[in-house]
């Protein structure tokens, strides 16, 4: 059987008002309530998008179809007739995702008869699990943000001679995330205000590489961006570098049976461990 390339993207919930207690309602819990009530959501140009075939497996393991319902027509003759008719019917082009609600990140398997890019399908998953009752009812929204490799940036990193600045972008908290020391407290800044983006900027002679790795370790696990001026050679100029890596994708085969399906949500796990720093 041919591969299947899975997109991984990371889920955020982004509450506006708290009517509940965000102790005993996490996002996790958020993620899987809006999964599990199967919303639908139509566009302007009348497809309309469903989550369907939900299955649950380890205690943090979800399991879906996500996909486009399309009403056509087309001409067909009646032999009996003689006549040209013409018969309605109802296209659903889907694909799959896989969900570890642990990190809340998910798998996006790319089909491009269901879309052209893997962002696209999730940007209509965001607007689904938008329209669930938890979400309405709570004042809650959902985004799903691309992960990239961050490998050759974080290389560029561990070499350089010399970091002279440091760039990166940041987004409202899931209630779990990452690096304490800058990135918490700015997302907590975000919450506070209640804006959607921020953006920060460091300065230095020589920027010290491992606080600099660890942030953008952090972005790179959000979502988020970076980029950094370094110097790769003595006597070079720091020359800007960005954190613009290649989508983090999973090449699976078969992904049928419940174990297959268990194996890709721990491969999931496995992934972006690896970017927080094989935490």
């Amino acid at each position: 059987m041919r591969a299947t390339d899975f997109h991984l993207f990371r889920i955020t919930v982004e509450r506006s008002k708290l009517p509940f207690d965000e102790r005993s309602v996490s996002s996790s819990e958020i993620i899987s309530s809006a999964i599990r009530e199967k919303p639908s959501h139509r566009l302007p140009r009348g497809a309309n998008w469903r989550i369907g075939n939900v299955q649950e497996y380890d205690p943090a393991g979800i399991f879906f179809a996500l996909g486009k319902v399309t009403k056509s027509t087309r001409g067909l003759y009646d032999e009996e007739l003689g006549d040209f008719i013409e018969e309605s019917s109802e296209d659903a082009i889907h694909t799959y995702v896989a969900v570890d609600l642990e990190y809340q990140v998910c798998a996006i398997a790319y089909k491009s008869k269901v879309s052209a890019k893997a962002k696209y399908i999730a940007n209509n998953l965001a607007k689904l699990l938008g329209t669930a009752t938890v979400a309405t009812t709570g004042a809650l929204t959902f985004s799903l943000s691309e992960l990239s490799d961050p490998d050759e940036f974080l290389q560029l990193i561990r070499t350089a001679i010399r970091i002279a600045s440091f760039e990166m972008t940041f987004s409202p908290p899931n209630p779990f995330d990452v690096e304490e020391q800058f990135h918490r407290p700015m997302e907590r800044l975000l919450k506070e205000t209640a804006a959607g983006r921020g953006r920060t900027a460091i300065f230095g002679k020589a920027l010290e590489s491992e606080t600099i790795e660890a942030l953008a370790r952090s972005a790179a696990s959000t979502g988020n961006t970076a980029k950094a001026r370094i110097q790769s050679e003595q006597d070079a100029k720091p020359i800007l570098r960005s954190m613009t890596g290649s989508p983090l994708i999973i090449s699976v085969g078969d992904y049928v049976t419940g174990d297959e399906k268990n194996k890709l949500i721990a491969k999931i796990r496995q992934v972006y461990r690896q970017i927080r720093g094989g935490e």
